[in-house]
């Protein structure tokens, strides 16, 4: 597996990445602009997967009712009544399998207005970010599990805790789900590849069918590289990892310089087709970087 860089400060990392990329504690249920409900420190309501397609399956969190139970929430659920908090959130799923985002956004507006419930404090954001996370780790676990096979798999998820290589697995997993850590990804960790590992998180874990995604997505998963880092130790490279990273670049040459053309600093110098995602990141996460010691998102060329 690769070599990793060990941390005692995990969890409050990983809750930096999370709030950079979330920004603040949503005190009442927001539309962000994703066509779902944000509460608190990232927390969703609704959820989705991406079938084989990489088209966008949406579903009701399965865990939302224990979890806003925990802060004295209880969303109305009435068999009697097909306009209760629950069907609302029926509606905007139905909505949004429908490739019908107007509705949806239309649907989760009524939603928000007719929101009965006091604004939520720091504390009860803190208690649900909590109960994410430490689903995400086991999420992470069964991941490695399903791809590496039991052994190899739980060999894996225990070298890797307390680090700064799970601390980017967990916000990966706390903003799109365990299932962004795929099968090219957990082998490139697995077999010591840390150049095939960063350019997944780095150019190939942006891929959703929502184009309005992308640009933010952008900012994070530069955010996550840097902290993953391509190199070990960029002062000591070895010839091991400078041979790594040819490869990488020269294999994917194509896609990284399509992806900089749009979210980065381009090769040839123009502008971005969609902002400059690592000049935002540099920005968004400072704390981050910081409390981890690692400097900015460089450029490709950098």
């Amino acid at each position: 597996m690769i070599t990793v860089h060990p941390i005692s400060n995990m969890g409050e990392l990983v809750r930096l990445m999370v709030l950079g990329a979330e920004g603040r504690n949503l005190t009442q249920p927001t539309n962000v602009g994703d066509h779902t409900i944000t509460y608190g420190y990232g927390y969703t309501f609704i959820q989705f997967y991406y079938d084989s397609n990489r088209n966008r399956v949406w579903f009701i969190n399965t865990d939302l009712t224990a979890d806003l139970a925990a802060i004295g929430i209880t969303l109305t659920n009435d068999p009697n009544d097909s306009n209760d908090e629950m069907d609302q959130l029926n509606s905007i799923v139905e909505a949004l399998n429908q490739n019908n985002t107007a509705l949806a956004d239309q649907r989760i507006t009524q939603f928000i207005q007719n929101w009965r419930y006091v604004d939520l404090t720091g504390t009860e954001a803190q208690t649900l970010y909590d109960q994410v996370i430490g689903r995400k780790d086991d999420e992470i676990e069964t991941q490695f599990r399903n791809i590496l096979g039991t052994t190899n798999g739980d060999y894996l998820f225990q070298g890797l805790q307390n680090t700064r290589e799970m601390t980017v697995l967990l916000d990966m997993a706390y903003n799109g789900g365990a299932g962004l850590i795929g099968p090219k990804l957990t082998n490139a960790l697995w077999n010591g590849n840390r150049a095939e590992a960063w350019f997944e998180i780095r150019y190939d874990s942006n891929n959703g069918s929502d184009l309005n995604m992308r640009p933010g997505l952008a900012k994070r998963r530069y955010m996550e590289s840097q902290m993953f880092g391509l190199y070990d130790n960029p002062k000591n490279v070895t010839l091991t990892e400078a041979q790594q990273v040819y490869r990488m670049l020269q294999k994917h040459r194509t896609d990284i310089v399509s992806y900089e053309q749009q979210y980065g600093v381009p090769i040839d110098g123009s502008t971005p087709t969609q902002g400059n995602r690592i000049a935002t990141a540099n920005t968004d996460f400072a704390t981050a970087f910081s409390q981890a010691g690692v400097g900015n998102v460089l450029s490709i060329e950098q």
